[in-house]
């Protein structure tokens, strides 16, 4: 894959995040992509999930909060509250995680769940497979709602080790 960082067209910005009413039928599975560029605008992303979480509340839903670095690890769903303190526990790590670890958890999520509301509070970057994700997530759940930063995204291209200096 090419090193550089594919920014995604996505029609919403972070600033709308919310759903459009109507009660939702299972919980809601809030994804939160947490590799190096969602830090630049991580309070803004921080804000559109947990308003999510409080129209979970709202509506009596129960919530599951995944940080996309969590890897495999089974997805338990709790109520709004205790999700917001998981929310707030979440930090922004220094690499880009692979997304893709994540699949075989919502694979498992969705089954017992199948209509859940998934939302993926996403860091508008290809890297960690995020088309590839994509994918899969639209294939697994009948609602996905994809939520990114109309900020853009700083990556460093086209790195040279030249002797004694390291250009960009």
């Amino acid at each position: 894959g090419d090193d550089a960082a594919l920014i995604f067209a996505v029609a919403s910005p972070i600033l709308n995040p919310l759903p459009a009413g109507g009660k939702r039928n299972g919980p809601l599975l809030l994804l939160l992509d947490v590799g190096w560029p969602a830090a630049p605008d991580w309070d803004r992303r921080l804000n559109a999930a947990s308003q999510w979480i409080s129209a979970a509340r709202h509506d009596g839903e129960t919530v599951a909060v995944v940080a996309a670095s969590q890897g495999a690890r089974e997805i338990l769903v709790s109520d709004a509250g205790h999700a917001l303190e998981q929310l707030r526990a979440i930090k922004p790590q220094p690499y880009a995680p692979d997304r893709m670890a994540l699949v075989p958890a919502v694979e498992k999520f969705m089954k017992a769940w199948p209509h859940a509301d998934v939302v993926w509070v996403a860091d508008g970057t290809e890297r960690g497979h995020a088309r590839q994700f994509a994918e899969r997530l639209a294939h697994l759940a009948p609602h996905v709602t994809l939520v990114t930063s109309d900020q853009a995204t700083y990556a460093l291209a086209g790195r040279k080790n030249e002797g004694g200096a390291f250009a960009v």
